[in-house]
């Protein structure tokens, strides 16, 4: 949109481009041009390509002989638009910063408040967990049945055991989640029979048949589900 500057001046109806800014075209409605007529900005004409748009005719007070008098109703609207587009700005990049933040990357599957990786390169407990502190976050840990749902969609087919952030290294039967979560009171899918801690020092959990838990020994070579909170 580009703002054009007309004058009807000196022939009503003979359109001139003025040298000056803007100038001004009486209201249709006034009886006589003051004598202030050709003074700079009153009326602006703004063309879309080559058609003229909307004509704004400014008004002025007879008993003034100081020209026209800015439309202070115009003045207060342009304030609170140049503040509103001003406040609008502020909250598009706080949007733009919560959305990049709320965002998983490359390679991580978003589920409910985390992102997931899936570690498809076989090792120990122990250097599982350090592959995902590495990625900013740390084996997995399941606190409800649609995050068992989901990691079971998405270890679905591979036959495989998937290493979680689940143990009893430190006390044998006290089973400790990575993240202090209270293992007793939160949910559990262990498989039927497990954990059993067979042969003895089966101290870490994993994922295995049908998405379901069971104990095996924590320097066994498995996959593993890293887990890190969005935000």
């Amino acid at each position: 949109m580009t703002w054009l500057s007309l004058t009807s001046l000196p022939a009503p109806d003979s359109w001139l481009v003025p040298d000056f800014a803007d100038l001004c075209i009486p209201d249709p409605g006034l009886s006589e041009y003051p004598s202030w007529f050709l003074t700079p900005a009153c009326l602006l004409v703004y063309a879309f390509g080559s058609r003229f748009g909307f004509v704004h005719y400014c008004h002025y007070n007879k008993a003034s002989s100081g020209g026209p008098k800015v439309n202070t109703n115009i003045q207060a609207e342009i304030s609170a638009l140049k503040k509103n587009i001003s406040d609008l700005t502020s909250k598009c990049n706080t949007l733009e910063q919560t959305s990049a933040k709320a965002s998983c990357e490359k390679n991580w599957i978003q589920f409910d408040g985390s992102c997931y990786y899936i570690h498809l390169r076989k090792s120990t407990w122990m250097n599982a967990r350090s592959v995902c502190k590495t990625k900013g976050s740390d084996l997995v840990v399941i606190t409800s049945e649609e995050e068992q749902h989901f990691l079971m969609i998405n270890t679905n087919g591979k036959d495989q055991r998937f290493w979680i952030g689940l143990h009893d290294m430190d006390d044998e039967g006290t089973w400790t989640w990575v993240d202090g979560t209270d293992y007793e009171k939160s949910y559990k899918f262990w498989m039927k029979g497990q954990p059993n801690d067979y042969k003895l020092n089966e101290d870490c959990a994993h994922l295995w048949r049908n998405g379901e838990w069971n104990d095996s020994h924590c320097t066994d070579d498995c996959y593993a589900i890293c887990e890190k909170k969005r935000g």
